[in-house]
This record gives C-alpha cells, sequence and structure tokens, in this order.
C-alpha cells in the first residue's frame, strides 16, 4: 500500500476548510435573520402597546368581566400608562438595541398582561360567589391575556440568556 499523495490529501484539507467556511457563513447569516426577526417581533409588541395604550385609557370599563379591574386605582388611565410606557420603552429599546431596557420594558408589559388576566380571571370568581344576575364573564379573555403574559416572559427569559452571554 503506497502513502497517500500529498496533493490528495492538501486537497481534502481545502475542501474540508470550504466546507467549514461555508456552514460558518451560513450559520452568520442564520443569526443576523434571527436577530432582525427578534427585534421586528419586539417592535411589534411595542407598537401595539403605544396604539392600544391610549385606546384602553378611553374605555369605560363597563360589564361583569370589569368588576375587579375598575378597583384599580385611576384605572382606566392608570392602566394605560403602565401599558404606553412598557410599549414606548420597548420601542425606544429596539431601536437602540439596549437589551436590559428591552427588558425593562417586556417586564412593565407583562405586568398589564397579567393584571388583565387576573382580572378578568377574578371577576368570573366574584360571578360564580355572588351569584349576580348579570352574564358571566367569559374565560376567553383571562385565557389571551395570560397567553401574552407567557409570551412577554419568554421574552424576557430569553433576553437575559442573551445578557449572561455577552457579559
Amino acid at each position: 500500500m503506497s502513502p497517500p499523495d500529498p496533493v490528495d490529501r492538501l486537497r481534502d484539507t481545502i475542501g474540508h476548510v470550504e466546507r467549514y467556511i461555508t456552514d460558518m457563513q451560513e450559520q452568520g447569516q442564520r443569526a443576523r435573520r434571527s436577530e432582525a426577526n427578534r427585534l421586528a417581533l419586539l417592535a411589534m409588541h411595542g407598537i401595539a402597546a403605544t396604539v392600544i395604550a391610549p385606546l384602553f385609557a378611553l374605555s369605560p370599563l363597563n360589564g361583569p368581566a370589569w368588576v375587579i379591574t375598575r378597583q384599580i386605582p385611576g384605572a382606566p388611565w392608570t392602566l394605560a400608562a403602565l401599558l404606553g410606557a412598557g410599549g414606548l420603552t420597548l420601542l425606544v429599546s429596539v431601536s437602540k438595541r439596549a437589551l436590559r431596557w428591552e427588558i425593562a420594558g417586556l417586564v412593565l408589559l407583562a405586568c398589564w398582561y397579567l393584571t388583565m388576566a387576573v382580572g378578568f380571571a377574578a371577576a368570573i370568581g366574584v360571578w360564580l360567589t355572588t351569584g349576580r344576575p348579570e352574564p358571566r364573564p367569559g374565560l376567553y379573555a383571562p385565557m389571551v391575556y395570560l397567553h401574552l403574559f407567557s409570551v412577554m416572559s419568554i421574552h424576557v427569559y430569553t433576553l437575559r440568556r442573551a445578557l449572561r452571554g455577552r457579559g
């Protein structure tokens, strides 16, 4: 058996290096695409919160589903301020790419979504325990807000991991 030809070995090594470089380039492109998608998603959350906040401030909070939420001092204005502050913080931080401030904006939004979920769920409890004649508040609203709270929490978890990776 003859020893491997050095030219063939060099050709094989060059092929491995080329494949490695191609893989690294593709991985870099995927990472850039992923980062762009993350920023677009966070910007969408910020825009939605900023647009919804003034609409919520003008809401009358009538009906049995709002029996707990309307007891929050200054509601709906205080809740709208929380939502708007979270949305604006998130928008500015995404544009500046400031992870700590992105987390702050998401935490404000998570607080708002959790407040809404608990308020709607508690309204069902009030209806069940008081026998009020009003229509029963539905499960839909607390589940939607609980879902949004969990989405914000996942974003916060992901960003905290990214911060640890940087530091």
